[in-house]
């Protein structure tokens, strides 16, 4: 159910997938990038503005090469928001401010690039967040599992992660098949690409065994704004 956001039914012509990455750490481009790229396929990367060249203990984000290299090699970045704002709790207005402020960093960055993806931060929404971020953006992804299937809610998009899933690697797999039968829509997600990864992150090896499933099935994979371009196009 969309509760006011703008849903669209799943194309049944052939399977879509799409592969995400959230917080856009320094490896998902290098290691996870690289992969699609070898493949012959893109991804989108989520961006909060804050995060350029951060690092902590534990993480290392993007970089304004980062940035160059993605665009160059054909992949989306996508929007998150500055400040990494909670969109479950925060109210409209102060989230469509913290958005908007991120989405005005990154155009200056590159000239003006036009952000139509959002990914919630830590995949949470409120209804009324769906709302306003639903208008603002072509699509808005969640967290939620499962394949965006019959109808398709784009202002809380299901995305299946990476990494962390109960069933590794074969679960996605079987999901892959099964999306080849059923067709729709069907996304997943992940953080950093590495072989020390974050709970909410994913090895090389995994990452690649589920890309090359998807490519196997003969899967149309693209990211958002394209597999977005074709879906409208299938109503």
């Amino acid at each position: 159910m969309g509760f006011g956001s703008k849903t669209l039914p799943a194309p049944r012509a052939e399977a879509i997938v799409s592969f995400t990455f959230d917080d856009f750490p320094h490896s998902a481009l290098t290691a996870g990038g690289a992969i699609l790229k070898n493949y012959g396929v893109r991804g989108t990367f989520y961006a909060a503005a804050s995060l350029r060249d951060a690092e902590t203990e534990t993480d290392r984000f993007y970089t304004s090469e980062d940035l160059s290299r993605l665009v160059a090699d054909g992949h989306e970045l996508g929007c998150q928001s500055y400040s990494q704002i909670d969109c479950r709790r925060a109210g409209g207005s102060e989230i469509l401010a913290d958005v908007a402020r991120n989405s005005t960093q990154i155009a200056g960055w590159l000239r003006g690039y036009q952000l139509s993806s959002f990914a919630y931060p830590n995949g949470r929404a409120s209804i009324a967040a769906r709302r306003v971020l639903g208008r603002r953006f072509a699509t808005c992804r969640g967290t939620e599992p499962g394949i965006n299937g019959t109808e398709i809610d784009l202002g809380f998009l299901r995305a299946n992660r990476i990494g962390s899933q109960e069933g590794g690697v074969e679960a996605l797999k079987a999901l892959i098949a099964r999306h080849a039968e059923t067709r729709g829509w069907l996304i997943f997600c992940t953080r950093d690409v590495s072989d020390s990864p974050s709970d909410h992150g994913c090895t090389p090896k995994d990452f690649e065994a589920v890309v090359k499933a998807a490519v196997k099935a003969r899967s149309r994979v693209l990211p958002m704004r394209s597999a977005i371009g074709l879906v409208a196009a299938t109503v």
